[in-house]
């Protein structure tokens, strides 16, 4: 509208007619001035010799005609606004970029289709929080599964969860500070208090909010609510990255496994004299044996990865050793003293493997171990050793020394004699009791000799299997009643004859005065086969170790006359086993196991993917409810835009219209003007900070100054 001074009145109707007012501007003058009175003021009838109606006319004729006149001018030339507030009397400048832009008045919120689109864009911005709301979905249906097993598809979930501390909170950002500046317009709206207005447009970052309740001494329980809100935003995207992890876990799985009974009883020993390549394979396996390294001796599995059974009497016999109350003795991983140098073949082992075995072992003790001068042995005159002349020791069967031996054949090996009222010739027998056995060795010395019971152990031992790597971990004897000798003993056929005869020859030195490797293993069981250029005498082992080394050999001896198949993994043991020698059926026995198999599966952990689920849950909820609240609120956002609320202020030059336009939307429209935070009273004596246009000479925005005071 056009203001003129009284002072300048005679030249008013000269400004109308240089500037060429257009029509809609004379309306807005008519429209403000309520009479033709009231214009007089601003008009000076003296001037034109008419009044405001002929003037006014005649400028709507004019325009009428002159469609492209120029812009109103709202100030004479140079003066001063009537309300004296330093803006000078220059052209105004409208918000849009041309008078045909204009819109000063259109409907709250716009058109059903803007409205339609402004619900349907925050609403898209709000699915995004569905990610992270099917992203623990996702990984439940992985939970349990083995890497391998998923191929690409659990590697690209495990990719994506890598981008959640990154993206979760910038999406929570877009969608909670649109969400809060709906509520805070919607209150605005309705009506509320700028304090809570302050907090919910000032809560936009978790710094904000964190600082807002100090800058504004707001400590109340919205504050609280909102700190607890943008809480969830670092909460939110750690518990995404934490959702699925990938670890090695152990699986049991309950299997089945056979293993060969430790006294089988299918053995080329029943056959007799014609054993042929039967007794070959046994001496080589033995022989393999007693060749094998020190540390492969003194470990829990032979060379074919057997598991060796351990001796339950040196536990018995140790102080150190602890029993538990059901009578398990803990198997250490190093200096344990085993029952044989080959193991126990089981069947359906897997690399992580558990079972409890039933086992035995034949087991020599001996009450004394002494060194005879050879001519007593020979000439018969001792009763504690065996010649060849008469008279012999009552009753004693000496396989490996017939009556018409000589002694040359004596001096090459470990001899064994033994009662033959107890195991021959059907003589009773009650089984009940251990057997009598002399052992005999010549050395350089004399003659070794021990008596000796051979006897039968049954032990209860526990075996685990962990990556491939076997050994006994726990034993423990089992209480069959009075100890009894080995089940061969009682075997048809002459079994028990030929067991010594054959464990005798076994390992022959060659020549006499030499030891053979049986012999040395007595003495040093780590090389056997140094062949030594002499006698040894056995007997300086000791009694206890004597018996302990002794019940090694006859073990292994006896475990390799079932066949080198078993032993070598070539034959398994089952039903189907092919009978290695002799005439009896295989024997085996059948345990309960645990397989315990490694694998590497997705786990997901339930706490995290429920933080995440929450989170996702709630942020879906507030892009929904932000855009609800948008849809019923009829105020436009103009409460976070700075061009919204300059447009408002007088030292702004633009004209007071678009009121129904979001922030935004003014901003678009002001963004190229120049505007300045300074002095809008440079004129007068006490200044006025405000923000101002510069770009036009309507307003004076002076700069602040030290010097100056302000209001």
């Amino acid at each position: 509208m056009v203001f003129v001074s009284h002072a300048a009145a005679p030249r008013s109707f000269s400004v109308l007619e240089r500037h060429h007012v257009p029509l809609y501007r004379i309306l807005e003058l008519l429209h403000e001035v309520e009479d033709i009175s009231a214009a007089s003021k601003f008009f000076s009838p003296a001037q034109t010799g008419r009044d405001v109606d002929t003037i006014v006319y005649q400028r709507l004729r004019y325009h009428s005609t002159n469609p492209d006149s120029s812009p109103i001018t709202f100030w004479n030339n140079g003066s001063q606004s009537p309300e004296g507030d330093g803006r000078s009397s220059r052209t105004k400048t409208s918000i849009f970029k041309s008078d045909e832009h204009r819109l000063k008045h259109s409907i709250l919120r716009g058109s059903k289709q803007k409205r339609r689109g402004e619900i349907v864009f925050h609403f898209v911005i709000s699915l995004i929080a569905v990610i992270f709301l099917v992203l623990p979905i996702l990984s439940y249906n992985l939970n349990g599964k083995e890497v391998d097993e998923t191929g690409d598809y659990g590697k690209r979930i495990l990719n994506l969860i890598q981008y959640g501390p990154t993206i979760f909170p910038i999406i929570f950002a877009a969608i909670t500070g649109h969400f809060l500046r709906s509520i805070a317009l919607r209150l605005a709206e309705r009506g509320t208090t700028l304090e809570m207005l302050e907090q919910l447009t000032r809560s936009i970052t978790i710094a904000s909010t964190v600082t807002t309740p100090y800058l504004l001494n707001s400590y109340n329980f919205l504050s609280a609510v909102l700190l607890c809100l943008w809480a969830i935003s670092p909460l939110g995207g750690q518990a995404s990255l934490r959702i699925l992890k990938t670890e090695f876990v152990e699986i049991q799985t309950d299997i089945t496994s056979n293993y060969l009974d430790p006294f089988n009883q299918s053995s080329f020993l029943e056959i007799g004299a014609d054993v042929g390549l039967s007794l070959t394979e046994s001496n080589n396996i033995y022989v393999s044996s007693l060749l094998s390294s020190a540390e492969v001796k003194n470990s829990p599995i032979d060379s074919w990865r057997n598991v060796k059974i351990p001796l339950v009497e040196s536990f018995e016999t140790n102080s150190s050793a602890i029993q538990s109350e059901r009578g398990w003795y803990n198997v250490p991983l190093g200096n344990v003293t085993y029952s044989s140098l080959l193991g126990t073949p089981i069947s359906n082992r897997t690399a992580n493997f558990t079972t409890i075995i039933q086992s035995g072992y034949a087991t020599i003790e001996c009450s004394s171990l002494e060194i005879i001068d050879p001519d007593l042995c020979n000439e018969g005159r001792s009763t504690r050793c065996f010649n060849t002349s008469n008279p012999r020791i009552a009753d004693w069967v000496f396989p490996a020394h017939p009556i018409e031996g000589d002694e040359g054949a004596n001096a090459l090996y470990i001899v064994t004699g033994f009662n033959q009222t107890q195991t021959l010739l059907n003589i009773t027998y009650d089984r009940t009791t251990p057997m009598d056995l002399i052992i005999q060795s010549r050395g350089e010395s004399g003659n070794s000799v021990g008596h000796c019971v051979l006897s039968q152990t049954f032990v209860e031992v526990q075996v685990d299997c962990l990556s491939s790597n076997c050994r006994a971990s726990k034993i423990r004897r089992l209480e069959t009643g009075p100890k009894r000798p080995p089940v061969f003993v009682d075997a048809p056929n002459f079994v028990l004859y030929n067991f010594f005869l054959w464990f005798a020859r076994v390992t022959p030195s060659g020549h006499v005065g030499y030891s053979n490797p049986s012999q040395l293993y007595v003495l040093f069981p780590e090389n056997p086969l140094s062949m030594q250029a002499e006698w040894l005498d056995i007997a300086n082992a000791g009694k206890e170790l004597f018996g302990a080394r002794m019940t090694q050999l006859i073990n292994t001896f006896l475990s390799s006359t079932f066949g080198g198949g078993l032993y070598l993994g070539s034959i398994p043991i089952g039903f189907n086993s092919t009978k290695q020698f002799g005439r009896q059926p295989l024997r085996y026995k059948t345990s309960k196991a645990m397989k315990t198999e490694l694998k590497h599966i997705y786990v997901v952990q339930k706490p995290w993917a429920s933080i995440t689920l929450l989170a996702s849950l709630l942020l879906l909820a507030m892009g929904i409810a932000a855009a609800a609240i948008s849809f019923y609120t009829l105020a436009p956002d103009v409460l976070t835009s700075l061009s919204a609320l300059a447009n408002e202020s007088p030292w702004f030059d633009t004209y007071k219209e678009g009121t129904t336009l979001d922030g935004d939307d003014k901003a678009v429209a002001l963004k190229r003007r120049l505007v300045r935070l300074g002095d809008v009273k440079r004129f007068e004596e006490v200044g006025y900070i405000a923000l101002g246009t510069v770009d036009t000479e309507v307003v004076n925005v002076g700069r602040l100054s030290t010097d100056r005071s302000y209001r």
